[in-house]
């Protein structure tokens, strides 16, 4: 729904800006249930979220990335008190794998500049095509996944 919402040719609703706190807060709180329950950060529902609102495309990119941090957060430390006294290999708080964690952190530090760059130099159109191409890929790939495992 959001990729086919980010492709539809729409005016952005500037000039209505950003609900209150109030409003925000509850569709923050939306936002991370659902990435709870489908394993993704909440990204895929805040850019076209706040693209609709007026924001600029590379602005909501950096402020869904940024709002990603307090949901993985949340995520890693569920993971980790669940896990934590089940029989987990030597590596491990809970269900949270270490080096996997350090390596991933490392690597999303380290390339997050490069995302930057290329998202400030790509045109605001094409960058709304390829977040919802992104998007439906990921529905694709998650669809496949239930009916694969017969979820």
């Amino acid at each position: 729904f959001m990729a086919t919402q980010m492709l539809r040719p729409r005016k952005a609703e500037a000039d209505r800006g950003l609900p209150g706190s109030g409003k925000l807060f509850g569709f923050g709180s939306m936002v991370g249930g659902v990435s709870a329950i489908v394993g993704a950060g909440g990204a895929f529902m805040l850019t076209p979220f706040m693209a609709r609102r007026g924001i600029r495309m590379q602005e909501a990119i950096g402020t869904s990335a940024a709002c990603g941090f307090p949901v993985a957060l949340a995520g890693t430390i569920g993971y980790i008190a669940a896990g934590w006294s089940a029989d987990t290999p030597p590596g491990t708080w809970g269900y949270v794998y270490l080096p996997a964690l350090f390596t991933i952190s490392a690597a999303s530090m380290l390339t997050a500049p490069i995302g930057v760059k290329v998202a400030h130099r790509t045109p605001t159109q094409r960058l709304k095509k390829l977040f919802a191409y992104l998007l439906y890929l990921m529905a694709a790939y998650m669809l496949w996944r239930a009916w694969y495992y017969g979820l």
